[in-house]
């Protein structure tokens, strides 16, 4: 669903997320340094959005390491140092919760909803030694067919399905312990879970793949 690459043989394989943005759209950001360009990089989004009539809203989906560098870049570098930020500035309260984390980026007509996603940290997958700093821009908005009308989302899971049947997914028990009616005599429960489902995305010049490295 996130690293998948589209193959045909003894068994079909669809593109992931990663492939199908890396081919619309790739911000290579070379090295980042954590601050000073984080806004820089926001820029480069919106140019990007607005040369492909790409979504207005938009989820910018990131990696534990790349969330952390927005979020430092757009709170606490030098450009809020002259009273861009306040601590208690209400009640005066000694006992201060003081926030840097973004949530929501607005810039340019463009806004980008923060949000961190787990695979992007995961040490097996994308956030593995040498392979982080990852993220993805994915539109939230969606388009209409001009013949039919339709609705046509940014993206969706697709699962086998035919006559009422459905490999969305499928889950069954057996063995010869813990269950009312035993399959054999081994005393043991085995648990068996299935599913055929690939990922679709739809007009990939609207999404941006963000590949970075920390110096």
């Amino acid at each position: 669903m996130i690293v998948g690459k589209s193959a045909t043989g003894a068994i079909n394989q669809t593109e992931g997320l990663q492939a199908f943005a890396e081919s619309g759209n790739t911000a290579n950001t070379g090295t980042w340094n954590g601050t000073g360009d984080a806004l820089a990089r926001i820029e480069d989004f919106v140019d990007t959005l607005d040369s492909q009539r790409g979504a207005k809203e938009n989820l910018l989906l990131l990696g534990h390491d790349l969330s952390l560098y927005f979020d430092k870049g757009l709170t606490i570098d030098d450009r809020f140092a002259n009273g861009g930020i306040s601590y208690g500035a209400f009640n005066g309260s000694q006992e201060m919760a003081v926030g840097f984390g973004i949530s929501s980026i607005y810039l340019g007509g463009y806004t980008f909803h923060k949000m961190k996603y787990d695979p992007f940290s995961y040490p097996e997958m994308l956030g593995a030694i040498g392979y982080k700093m990852k993220g993805c821009v994915i539109p939230m908005d969606s388009q209409r067919d001009a013949q039919s009308r339709a609705s046509i989302p940014s993206l969706r899971i697709r699962y086998k399905a035919a006559e009422g049947y459905s490999r969305e997914m499928e889950h069954w028990m057996e063995g010869g312990a813990g269950l009312d009616v035993k399959t054999n005599g081994i005393d043991q429960l085995k648990l068996n879970y299935r599913t055929e489902r690939g990922f679709e995305g739809f007009a990939n010049n609207r999404f941006i793949w963000i590949n970075g490295t920390t110096s």
